[in-house]
């Protein structure tokens, strides 16, 4: 996903499919791509020594031809990848066991004071197993029926909000930690996200749209891209202080990349210029259309044409 504000060359690319490999398999060829990457891809320069652009220089073939070299047999053909959702299943799950498993929100996955102090009671008290989610949410694991309530009640009782009882642009956004835990920030990202993303509710429901597709919001403190802000319906990338470049178009479920829409959008102003694209997306949406794949079908230059002279007036 990463990316440098200043080698126009770097990019976000989505990865390719490289083979499907039985279990047995896995760490070897593993272990091929990595040597392969080691001895040719490059080093004369940090911004360029990605994975990424060795398969782009020489194409999926030669780099597959490359790793067949390196394990000493043919891989297969990799099979077809669909996704189907994007759910990150929080609420309450059978399991297929008789038990349940309990997925809880955990805003931009911090977790911090009453959430710890909640988790820590659940844990000690139920022993699930607790597994990590790529959205930065917990999953409680193996919980027993009968405990569900008792469950609740004690994120409850330590003021945690459950899931259904958050927006779900919130629960559908995502920051990585930026400032001051990485040292590669340039600007916020977790600690301004909860008021970047309620400022977007706001406006989600002054426009009647909270019923319908929610948009999946990403930010990051930088370009590299940690919380995956270049494939999201909205992407909000770091630029320089308190200022971001706004990327509109990539899917729900992650597998396009959006485009450029603004750049150095300030933070106080993210929710005022997505506006007229969210009233447009509200007028000439298509049934069940999510606002990434309206972008993508409507044009993100179309649209910057559309609205240039609403957009020149931020700079007056």
């Amino acid at each position: 996903m990463g990316q440098s504000h200043g080698a126009k060359e770097t990019h976000p690319v989505l990865a390719k499919p490289l083979a499907t490999v039985r279990p047995e398999q896995l760490f070897e060829v593993v272990e091929a791509i990595v040597k392969v990457q080691r001895d040719h891809g490059r080093r004369d320069d940090r911004k360029y020594s990605r994975m990424k652009y060795l398969v782009e220089a020489w194409g999926l073939e030669r780099f597959r031809a490359e790793v067949e070299r390196y394990v000493g047999y043919a891989l297969p053909e990799a099979r077809a990848l669909e996704w189907l959702s994007g759910d990150d299943h929080l609420g309450w799950h059978p399991q297929g066991d008789g038990k349940l498993f309990f997925g809880l929100f955990v805003e931009n996955g911090r977790v911090k004071e009453n959430l710890r102090a909640a988790i820590r009671e659940v844990v000690e008290r139920f022993a699930p197993e607790v597994r990590l989610t790529a959205q930065q949410n917990l999953l409680f694991v193996g919980i027993d029926p009968s405990d569900q309530a008792a469950l609740e009640a004690i994120f409850r009782d330590h003021g945690v909000a459950l899931p259904g009882t958050l927006p779900l642009v919130v629960q559908n956004a995502m920051a990585c930690p930026a400032l001051p835990t990485c040292g590669l920030a340039i600007t916020e990202s977790e600690r301004v996200m909860p008021q970047v993303i309620r400022q977007i509710d706001a406006l989600l429901d002054r426009l009647g749209l909270k019923d319908g597709p929610i948009p999946h919001v990403r930010m990051t403190g930088c370009p590299n891209g940690c919380a995956r802000p270049y494939s999201a319906e909205v992407g909000l990338v770091g630029r320089s202080l308190n200022s971001y470049t706004l990327y509109l178009g990539g899917s729900p479920l992650g597998t396009r990349l959006g485009e450029v829409y603004l750049d150095n959008v300030g933070r106080e102003e993210i929710a005022a210029r997505l506006e007229p694209v969210l009233e447009a997306y509200k007028r000439e949406r298509r049934e069940g259309e999510a606002f990434g794949d309206y972008c993508h079908r409507v044009g993100v230059k179309a649209l910057q044409e559309r609205f240039s002279d609403r957009e020149a007036s931020y700079g007056r």
